[in-house]
């Protein structure tokens, strides 16, 4: 094929950066974040067409549901090639062919991306582009399970993501691990200066959705990926704003003074993940990872964070893939006082939750919409903390995405997010607030911390004159 080839494509001016970025050979991966109603379907499918005839190809196109992938992105890829000469089309078979210019025949093939079985078609193929359309609704398992390795073995293979945004999801992980420098680009295209949308149109469309700062607006139109998902549980606002309070050691010390000090733990198999929180009040003071520990190195790791700090109280999710029973065995061995927390057992008001991880998840949303709450900075904590997501369930109870569905649709797991809710379990009164006859001086606070902003002036002194001496807590001795 040497004539020159039209492709009824003229592409719009926002899209001319990424048509530049996607014909360099050095770019592996182009992720795109665009407003609604840009035409990001004409898009792909041109790109995909481009790829076919330009030099022999496979290509794919996944979209959400093979219906959509047919009905939009089919349609439209063959809006661009119905003209030319040698185009094979087989729809039962979602397979379209097509000459391409080096002389050799390039396929595309259409694919559904939802995890409902159907995806597992794409597997077993190479291709040299892969296209995700609506990548936002495509599950990261099948994302890196099925799609990605398509794409190995190929001498210059690309991937090109394209969709709107939904909140800390996959979409949002692949803009934010964009690297240019390992060939990996992101652009993002709000409709405010697409030059697509008319500014009278824009700003009643906004009007009609609460306003230009509204969170639907700007998900939906302004490509905004800091905004929440409707269905988020805790609002990324809220985490970033904790994560970007800092807290002083004076402060520190006041936050010990006035609240009881909480280690608690989500332990994992061996294989995975274990976390470590310490928090007093609205602070995380501290947290640790572990990597594959065994149940004895997380347990003298507990032992060492509790003395470390003179925790009041230890927090243990007592499930956690066997390791928790165990875990708690050799803590209480050790001389530590254990809560076991069990995230499936019966909420303590069941009428409002499904379960104990439903109701200590709500505890931390309201504990981290604070004011002066304190989190730890960091992407993966943010990530962690932002992309449960709850419903109502069918007897009008608060249901909480559960780590199995978060693992299968991101391939994350909410570690971090666990084992601070697991500090929630129960009121903790501080050990230094108990008289000689061990009754207790005031009523145990509410789990985060917020009673008795006066209550405490005449203990903090108290407090500080306790001496640990050979890390036993004697508080009585004189």
């Amino acid at each position: 094929m040497t004539d020159t080839i039209t492709l009824n494509y003229t592409p719009r001016a926002c899209f001319q950066e990424a048509h530049r970025v996607i014909s360099l050979r050095s770019t592996r991966e182009m992720h795109i974040g665009a407003s609604r109603r840009l035409g990001k379907t004409v898009f792909a499918s041109a790109v995909a067409v481009m790829r076919a005839i330009t030099r022999t190809s496979d290509v794919a196109f996944v979209a959400p549901s093979l219906t959509q992938a047919l009905n939009v992105g089919w349609n439209n890829v063959l809006d661009r090639i119905r003209h030319l000469p040698g185009v094979e089309i087989k729809k039962g078979e979602a397979l379209i062919r097509l000459p391409a210019a080096d002389g050799g025949t390039s396929t595309i093939r259409f694919f559904a991306g939802v995890d409902d079985g159907s995806a597992s078609g794409v597997r077993g193929y190479g291709f040299d582009l892969v296209i995700v359309d609506e990548v936002a609704s495509i599950g990261a398992d099948v994302y890196v399970n099925s799609i990605l390795p398509t794409l190995t073995g190929r001498t210059d293979p690309q991937l090109i993501t394209i969709g709107t945004f939904r909140g800390v999801d996959l979409m949002y992980q692949l803009h934010e691990d964009a690297d240019p420098s390992q060939g990996a680009h992101s652009i993002i295209l709000p409709a405010s200066t697409s030059g697509v949308h008319d500014p009278a149109e824009l700003a009643a469309i906004a009007k009609k959705m609460g306003g230009w700062g509204s969170s639907g607006f700007q998900r939906e139109y302004e490509a905004n990926r800091y905004v929440t998902d409707d269905q988020a549980f805790i609002d990324q606002a809220y985490v970033r704003e904790a994560q970007a309070r800092t807290l002083s050691e004076r402060t520190r010390r006041e936050y010990r003074d006035a609240y009881p000090i909480i280690v608690s733990c989500d332990p994992a198999p061996t294989s995975d993940r274990t976390i470590i929180v310490v928090r007093c009040g609205p602070a995380v003071l501290d947290y640790a990872k572990l990597q594959g520990p065994t149940v004895n190195e997380v347990a003298y790791r507990l032992l060492a964070m509790c003395r470390e700090h003179d925790a009041d109280a230890l927090f243990i999710d007592r499930g956690a893939g066997g390791q928790g029973p165990a875990i708690i065995d050799i803590c209480t061995n050790l001389g530590l006082l254990v809560h076991g927390v069990d995230f499936g057992g019966r909420a303590s008001d069941p009428e409002a939750f499904a379960n104990v991880r439903a109701e200590i998840i709500n505890r931390v949303k309201d504990w981290v919409e604070r004011p002066d709450a304190v989190l730890p900075p960091g992407e993966d904590i943010l990530r962690e903390m932002s992309v449960v997501r709850y419903e109502v369930n069918a007897s009008n109870r608060l249901q909480i995405e559960g780590k199995k569905s978060i693992r299968k649709r991101l391939k994350m797991s909410t570690d971090f997010l666990d084992a601070l809710a697991a500090g929630f379990a129960a009121s903790v009164t501080p050990r230094s607030f108990y008289d000689r006859n061990n009754s207790v001086m005031v009523e145990p606070r509410a789990p985060d911390g917020s009673r008795y902003s006066s209550d405490f002036d005449g203990l903090r002194q108290r407090r500080r004159n306790f001496l640990v001496m050979d890390e036993i807590y004697e508080p009585y001795d004189d």
